[in-house]
């Protein structure tokens, strides 16, 4: 007598079948028109989680994921009803607690027997691999799309397969128009050759990438300049399939890039013919620029210009006020100069230092100074009275009469008036003395003087004029 499986089978079924049920790794059963389990192999008593006399008279439709069941019901019901005799449909079969899994099961009727006999092969793995792919194509495709930088999909014929909206902006163009179209048909001209290679290469280097610069031609003759890196993609067989490709529009960062490189050209221009120092440095004090003539000032060469060595040409007593206002505008109090006293040996015995202040963000995030140098010899007098007459080329000289006073700064300021035509000859009689104005010790001279150009304490009201006295004859 042959082993019983616990299915209905018809009495010509052979032994040879049954035991084939018994072996195979596919489920099968027999399930009755009200949707009850009558019998089933090992291998579905394995996936139910009990044995064929446990589940005789249950359910079938419990061993069913829930939102499996209104699809397996209707597919069901076409077969009991007689609309088909047979169907396919993939399932979640098993206990809940134990996780079910998928299946592909084919259903065949036995009208006679008023049963349905079912096969199922488990395909879980399969359906979790591709559900897997479904959801990285659609990542993918949603990380496509919605990319902020230009990305494209090219055949190897060199024409678009598809683009995103990014590169459609970049080029001019809408997604539509461009899909289908020729690369060369937006590219630069010149760039014609450099992409037949890049194509030519990638085929060649499957899994290859390339980076370069390209450019594209917009509808209304622009041109725009992007970073293009280019990528291929096997296939199965290991050969390249389609390119993929990322593009970042550097159109703006290189026109910025040439007009800063204009401004510095400009800027060395201007600084190595300036007759002041010119120079960046950080709020430590670190010397970043200097040109040639605060070299001079300092008496150091220019490769010695850079750390800190600049600040040690400046004598004790002028470095702690000078750093003092290099604090005071770091710290936001505005440009500000100040004269420092050089050391012996340094190009000038006497600079100005003019400095301003470059926040962070302009910077590169590190505060940093910028400023003149200029060389302020000061002339050292004794204590007393003094006269000195200052005299240039094609400039009328200016004689000041000075009083020094011992452990005192007096300033006096006064202006050289450009040498007039001379005059016509006197017709005749006797010459005529130059009426002088005197400001007692802040002004003396020819012309008027100006209160904006005299020290502060003197006044323009103080003035008196000497007038030259004429001998009667």
């Amino acid at each position: 007598m042959a082993p019983t499986t616990g299915i209905r089978v018809p009495a010509t079924t052979t032994a040879l079948s049954e035991r084939f049920l018994e072996l195979t790794t596919d489920i099968a059963a027999a399930v009755g028109f009200d949707g009850r389990l009558v019998g089933a192999n090992p291998a579905f008593t394995r996936v139910g989680g009990a044995t064929v006399g446990d589940r005789a008279g249950a359910n079938a439709h419990e061993l069913l994921h829930p939102e499996d069941r209104a699809a397996l019901a209707a597919c069901w019901a076409e077969l009991v009803a007689g609309a088909r005799d047979t169907a396919a449909i993939e399932v979640r079969l098993g206990p809940a607690r134990d996780g079910r899994r998928w299946f592909l099961l084919s259903l065949v009727v036995d009208r006679e027997a008023e049963l349905v006999y079912l096969m199922g092969k488990d395909v879980h793995e399969q359906r979790e691999a591709s559900n897997r792919l479904g959801d990285a194509e659609a990542r993918f495709r949603s990380a496509f799309d919605r990319s902020g930088i230009g990305m494209t999909i090219t055949g190897l014929d060199a024409r678009y397969l598809r683009v995103n909206a990014a590169f459609a902006r970049t080029v001019g163009r809408s997604v539509e128009e461009l899909r289908g179209m020729a690369v060369r048909e937006i590219s630069h001209p010149d760039d014609a050759d450099p992409d037949g290679s890049l194509i030519v290469e990638l085929v060649a280097n499957p899994g290859g990438i390339v980076e370069r610069e390209k450019r594209y031609v917009r509808p209304d003759g622009s041109e725009v300049l992007v970073i293009l890196n280019v990528s291929a993609v096997a296939g199965e067989d290991g050969a390249t399939q389609y390119l993929i490709a990322q593009m970042v529009d550097i159109t703006q960062q290189r026109a910025a890039e040439r007009a800063l490189a204009e401004s510095e050209r400009r800027f060395r221009t201007l600084a190595a013919a300036s007759p002041a120092g010119i120079f960046s440095a950080g709020f430590d004090g670190r010397m970043i620029y200097a040109n040639d003539r605060l070299a001079e000032i300092y008496g150091l060469p220019c490769s010695e210009l850079d750390g800190n060595r600049w600040l040690d040409r400046v004598e004790a007593a002028s470095r702690e006020p000078l750093v003092a206002a290099a604090r005071s505008v770091a710290e936001g109090g505005g440009p500000a100069a100040i004269d420092v006293r050089l050391m012996d040996g340094s190009g000038a015995r006497w600079a100005r230092l003019n400095l301003a202040a470059v926040s962070g963000a302009e910077s590169n995030g590190m505060g940093s100074f910028v400023g003149t140098v200029e060389d302020v010899n000061v002339l050292e007098l004794e204590a007393g009275p003094h006269r000195l007459e200052i005299r240039a080329s094609q400039y009328q000289s200016l004689a000041v009469d000075v009083r020094i006073l011992a452990l005192e700064t007096v300033t006096y300021r006064g202006s050289l008036e450009p040498t007039r035509a001379p005059a016509p000859p006197p017709v005749a009689g006797p010459s005529i003395p130059t009426v002088m104005y005197v400001i007692p010790n802040c002004y003396m001279g020819n012309l008027p003087p100006r209160q904006s150009r005299l020290p502060s304490g003197c006044d323009v009201k103080q003035v008196q004029v000497l007038k030259p006295t004429v001998a009667a004859r």
